[in-house]
């Protein structure tokens, strides 16, 4: 089971730069377009007047920040942790040679190595990408000073249960998934201003770690956006946490019933495949297609959270799934898939306030976010007569001025959505056009579609959220809360029924 992750410093390290290149160049061109096309719902629905209160339970530390927090059920939490060291003088200078001999070389070599073009994309984007990769990689070139070579790095990446009771907080079990060398990088922004603003720092690393929770089994998954082949997935048993087996190449996405799951597998051809699998423990061969899907899917919806079970009724359930831009359902009984369509429930032209954080979302932004809460649908639709087929449709109020971003949803129980908003780093910029950018730290509201009521989620702090993971989780009973308040920690509270 041991993996080791080749070390892809200079590639990795580039194009996360490179993507924060991108926004900084694109966002003054970006915002007025959507400081225009964004209008602000009306308020009669926001409940600030009666908060939901949470009492503290407990405290976990040594909690690493790369991987999901999830409820194996209403006693049980699972956490990732992580044994990480830094670099030896020795070996920080051998880092420092290899990104030396990757710049050293000419600038459209490195750029085509970097830049590739993605499904979808015009030529005048793809051009628009490669120049500002060669400007920041001349950049680089002129001031090798400005390479950030940081030596810490992971070692060991697992998953810890703990058992949560009056008594207090046990761990009962511990679980190591991984093991190789991954790069830690640290990204330190400030909240409210430069030198006088709350500093806050991203300890970021080029893996993920992911857990999904079926009827019978658990499913724990370490992937790397750069290298898919270095792909780990171990299945365990939910009743007794035996690990049951393991294989690479395969990545779990949303248990359907039973040991059924659907997932993508990498193909020799190097493809991810969509599917839906069965899992067989006791057999030779641990996953057996039932169904291979023409979807072409990406590893992307495993970083962004663009996979929603949405249950029919006790025997059929649906899959809503991003492909070719759009939201589609993939009924988990027959394989089918067709499109999401809207039948006259919404035809205004105010928008959903959303971010680029939200569960399901379109890019030709028909669809920005779809929640699910028992059999409740809850969506944001643009103007268009097309979008998704739901039960109902809620726009989400205004809560601040100037306003920030809602996402999510972040958790969900039989009873409500927990939605996190974003109360974003905002400039005023001419003819009244906002523009601005994330602050990583959301507060928690939460929403009951059977009252319409939106109640903010007092006691619980700002918590920093990544896009991509799963730093917010519910017992299946809705009793405790818990979220990732730190880099390192994650807090239990009692959440009071709303």
């Amino acid at each position: 089971m041991k993996r080791y992750l080749k070390d892809a410093f200079p590639k990795w390290m580039f194009l996360s730069v490179l993507a924060f290149f991108q926004i900084a160049f694109l966002m003054p061109i970006l915002t007025p377009c959507i400081g225009k096309e964004l209008q602000i719902p009306d308020s009669r629905y926001l409940d600030s007047r009666t908060p939901i209160r949470v009492k503290q339970v407990d405290t976990i530390k040594g909690v690493a920040p790369w991987g999901d927090i999830v409820f194996l059920d209403d006693r049980t939490l699972i956490v990732p942790y992580a044994h990480t060291r830094e670099l030896t003088p020795e070996e920080l200078e051998r880092e420092r040679k290899r990104a030396y001999q990757f710049l050293n070389r000419p600038t459209e070599e490195i750029v085509e190595e970097l830049v590739k073009p993605e499904r979808g994309e015009t030529q005048a984007i793809n051009a628009f990408r490669r120049w500002l990769a060669e400007r920041y990689i001349e950049y680089l070139k002129a001031n090798p000073g400005a390479q950030r070579i940081e030596g810490e790095y992971v070692e060991e990446l697992g998953i810890r249960f703990f058992s949560i009771s009056r008594e207090g907080i046990k761990e009962i079990k511990s679980i190591p998934l991984w093991q190789g060398l991954g790069r830690v990088q640290t990204n330190v922004s400030y909240i409210g201003g430069l030198g006088t603003g709350q500093r806050l720092e991203l300890r970021r690393i080029n893996l993920h770690m992911g857990v999904r929770v079926g009827k019978n089994l658990v499913s724990v998954w370490t992937s790397h956006p750069e290298q898919p082949d270095n792909t780990t997935t171990v299945f365990l048993s939910k009743n007794t946490l035996e690990v049951l087996g393991y294989t690479s190449g395969f990545i779990p996405l949303e248990w359907i019933n039973g040991n059924r799951v659907f997932g993508i597998k990498l193909s020799p051809e190097g493809k991810w495949i969509a599917g839906i699998y069965e899992v067989l423990p006791d057999s030779d061969k641990l996953l057996s297609p039932v169904k291979v899907l023409n979807i072409g899917l990406s590893p992307r919806p495993l970083f962004t959270g663009e996979i929603a079970k949405i249950p029919v009724s006790k025997t059929q359930s649906f899959i809503a799934i991003i492909h070719n831009g759009k939201i589609s359902l993939l009924d988990t009984t027959t394989g089918a898939i067709s499109p999401l369509y809207l039948q006259n429930f919404f035809k205004g032209k105010r928008y959903l306030k959303a971010s680029a954080n939200s569960g399901l979302q379109t890019f030709n932004r028909r669809v920005w976010t779809v929640g699910l809460a028992g059999n409740w649908v809850v969506a944001g639709i643009g103007e268009t007569t097309e979008g998704i087929k739901v039960d109902y449709v809620y726009e989400l109020p205004k809560t601040g001025e100037p306003p920030g971003h809602w996402g999510g949803p972040l958790a969900t129980t039989s009873g409500y959505l927990i939605l996190a908003f974003d109360p974003m780093l905002w400039r005023e910029k001419e003819k009244g056009v906002y523009g601005g950018s994330s602050s990583h730290l959301v507060e928690l509201w939460a929403f009951d579609p059977r009252t319409k009521y939106l109640s903010r989620i007092e006691g619980t702090g700002r918590i920093p959220y990544r896009r991509g993971y799963r730093v917010v989780a519910t017992s299946p009973g809705g009793r405790l809360l818990a979220a990732r308040t730190g880099d390192d920690e994650v807090k239990i509270w009692e959440l009071n029924p709303l």
